[in-house]
C-alpha cells in the first residue's frame, strides 16, 4: 500500500512541481535585500511544497503571547501553512528570517489579522475579550452600588454594519446599523454612537493639515493614517516615511478622546467612569488601544495614568458571538437610531470602512475648505479610485491646488509604492494606505465565508458596494457639514484653542527599534 508521503510525492510530480532535496534549497538562495524567507523558491507554493516533500510543517505563525491582539491555539494546528502564506501575501513579518531581528523582539507582527482571516481552523483567532467586557457591563447593570457603576458606551465602525450580518443569514453589503444600534442597547450600553462621527472628525483635521503641508510646501505627500497596521509597518520597516504620516488620530481614537472630555462634559458623566467599547472589522485595534498616545483624554483633565481613551476594541466576529451566546438576533429587531451628541456621522464618513473611501471623504472636505463651494459632481464620487486591489490615482481640481492622490490597500502593495516614492519614480500630495486587502470590508476581524473561509475579493467589493449606497442615500455626504460636526466644532474644540485640539486629535509616531 503506497504510503501518504508516495502519494504525495506523486501528486507533486503530476503536477509538474519543481522538487528540490532539503540540502539543496540554501544553495539556490539568492537572498539581497530582503530576505525573502523562500529558500530560493519563486513562490511560496513551491517552497511549502518541498517542505512537504522532506517531511517538514509548513511554517505556521506563533504569537508571542503578551501580542494583544492574537492568540493561537496550537491542538487545533493541522500545518497547513494558510496563516504563514497570508503573511507572505502582504510582505510583512514571514518576509523576514528571524535572525535579522533583536534577541528582545521574540515576533514581528503588524497586527493586521490577515493570518487569523486565513486560518481555517480557529488555531489562530483576535484575542477574546467579549465575554469578560460582558461579565463586567452584565454586573454594572445588575449592581445597586454607585460605585460599581459605570457608563457603557459602544462605538461602530462603518464596515461593521455591512458585514455583521452575515453571521445571521443576510447577505454581505446588507445594511445592519440600525438594528445592531437596537442590540446593543438590549444588551446594556447606555449610548450607542458612530463611527462614522469620528470619521468626519478626522476628515476636517486631516484635510486642514493637507492644506498647511501643501502651503509649507512639505516634501514628499501626506499618507493616511487611520490604519494601525499601516502606521506600525511604517515605524517598522519604512521609519524614513514617519514625517509623512499625518499626524490626525484614527476616526476611533479621535472620538474616544472626544467621548471622555467633550461628552463626559455635557452628560456630566466622571470620564473615569466611562467604559468605552468600539465594536470594529479590525484586529488591529486592540495593538492601537495599547498604545502610549491613547491617553489623550486623561490629559486633558490632569488625571494622567487614571483612564484610556479607548478601554477595548472588539472585532465585527466577538460582537457576533457575543449576540449569539445571548440568542440574539440583531436580524429580527426594530431599528433605533445612535445617540445623539458625537453619535451620528455623514456619508462621508461611514466610506472610511472601504479601500479609497477616506481619500473621498478627505478630498470633498479638502474641496470644500478651499473653494468655499459643495464639491463637484466628479469630485464628489472620484470614480479613478473605484476597486477594491491595486494601484489607483487621481487629479482633482480644488480652487487654486491640483492634487495628485493615489490609493493603495495590502502592504505588499504598500511596500511597493513606497519603494517607487523613494525612488522618485512617482510623486503624490497625499496617498490613502490600508492594510487589509480591499480596506476594512477585508478585515482581519471580519466575518469568514461559512465561518472559515478567508472573504473573497467578490465579499469584499459587495461589502464595499453596501457602503457606497448608504453614501449616496444621505443627505450629508461632506465631513463637516455634519451639523454634529459643526456643533462639535462650535462648542468644543473652537473654545478649548489651538493646543487642546493638537492635544486631543493628534498624535506622533516613532521608529520601532526591532532590527539587529
Amino acid at each position: 500500500m503506497p504510503t501518504r508521503r508516495t502519494v504525495l510525492k506523486s501528486a507533486l510530480l503530476s503536477a509538474g512541481a519543481a522538487l528540490v532535496p532539503l540540502d539543496r534549497l540554501l544553495a539556490l538562495a539568492d537572498e539581497d535585500a530582503p530576505p525573502y524567507n523562500l529558500d530560493g523558491f519563486q513562490n511560496y507554493a513551491d517552497y511549502k511544497r518541498n517542505r512537504k516533500l522532506n517531511g517538514l510543517a509548513p511554517d505556521s505563525i506563533k504569537p508571542d503571547p503578551t501580542n494583544p491582539s492574537l492568540q493561537r491555539d496550537a491542538r487545533r494546528c493541522m500545518n497547513c501553512g494558510r496563516c504563514d502564506a497570508a503573511c507572505m501575501e502582504q510582505k510583512i513579518a514571514h518576509w523576514y528570517k528571524p535572525e535579522d531581528l533583536k534577541p528582545s523582539v521574540k515576533t514581528l507582527c503588524m497586527h493586521c489579522g490577515q493570518c487569523v482571516s486565513a486560518c481555517k481552523y480557529d488555531v489562530l483567532t483576535e484575542k477574546i475579550e467579549y465575554f469578560d467586557v460582558g461579565t463586567a457591563l452584565a454586573r454594572s447593570v445588575r449592581s445597586n452600588n454607585p460605585d460599581e457603576k459605570r457608563v457603557y458606551v459602544a462605538t461602530t465602525a462603518p464596515a461593521l454594519r455591512v458585514s455583521l450580518g452575515e453571521l445571521f443569514g443576510m447577505e454581505p453589503g446588507d445594511n445592519l446599523q440600525n438594528q445592531t444600534v437596537a442590540a446593543l442597547r438590549k444588551i446594556g450600553f447606555d449610548y450607542v454612537l458612530d463611527v462614522a462621527f469620528g470619521a468626519d472628525l478626522t476628515a476636517v483635521e486631516e484635510a486642514r493639515e493637507l492644506r498647511a503641508r501643501l502651503d509649507s510646501k512639505t516634501p514628499g505627500p501626506m499618507f493616511t493614517s487611520c490604519c494601525p497596521a499601516w502606521v506600525t509597518f511604517v515605524e517598522t520597516f519604512y521609519p524614513e516615511f514617519i514625517p509623512n504620516l499625518s499626524t490626525t488620530r484614527s476616526p476611533i481614537l479621535a472620538q474616544s478622546a472626544a467621548i471622555k472630555t467633550a461628552f463626559a462634559k455635557e452628560k456630566g458623566i466622571d470620564p473615569a467612569k466611562i467604559v468605552n467599547v468600539a465594536f470594529a472589522p479590525c484586529v488591529g485595534k486592540k495593538y492601537e488601544a495599547t498604545r502610549t498616545e491613547n491617553a489623550k483624554a486623561a490629559t486633558y483633565w490632569n488625571r494622567r495614568g487614571e483612564f484610556r481613551d479607548l478601554d477595548y476594541a472588539l472585532t465585527s466576529r466577538e460582537l457576533g458571538a457575543w449576540f449569539s451566546y445571548l440568542k440574539l438576533d440583531p436580524s429580527k429587531l426594530e431599528p433605533e437610531e445612535y445617540d445623539p451628541i458625537l453619535g451620528a456621522g455623514s456619508g462621508a464618513g461611514k466610506l472610511f470602512g472601504s479601500t479609497g473611501g477616506v481619500l473621498r471623504s478627505l478630498v470633498r472636505q479638502f474641496y470644500k475648505d478651499v473653494s468655499g463651494k459643495s464639491p463637484s459632481p466628479e469630485t464628489m464620487e472620484l470614480d479613478a479610485v473605484d476597486g477594491i486591489s491595486g494601484l489607483r490615482e487621481t487629479t482633482v481640481d480644488a480652487g487654486d491646488y491640483k492634487l495628485r492622490a493615489a490609493v493603495v490597500c495590502g502592504l505588499a502593495g504598500a511596500r511597493e509604492l513606497l519603494d517607487q516614492i523613494k525612488r522618485g519614480d512617482v510623486q503624490y500630495d497625499v496617498v490613502e494606505v490600508m492594510a487589509c486587502p480591499g480596506g476594512c470590508v477585508g478585515g482581519g476581524g471580519q466575518p469568514k465565508i461559512n465561518g472559515s473561509e478567508r472573504p473573497t475579493d467578490e465579499t469584499r467589493a459587495r461589502r464595499a458596494s453596501g457602503l457606497a449606497k448608504i453614501d449616496k442615500d444621505e443627505k450629508v455626504r461632506v465631513a463637516g457639514d455634519n451639523p454634529e460636526i459643526a456643533a462639535f466644532y462650535r462648542n468644543f474644540v473652537e473654545p478649548e484653542g489651538e493646543e487642546r485640539r493638537e492635544t486631543l486629535f493628534h498624535t506622533s509616531y516613532q521608529k520601532r527599534d526591532v532590527w539587529k
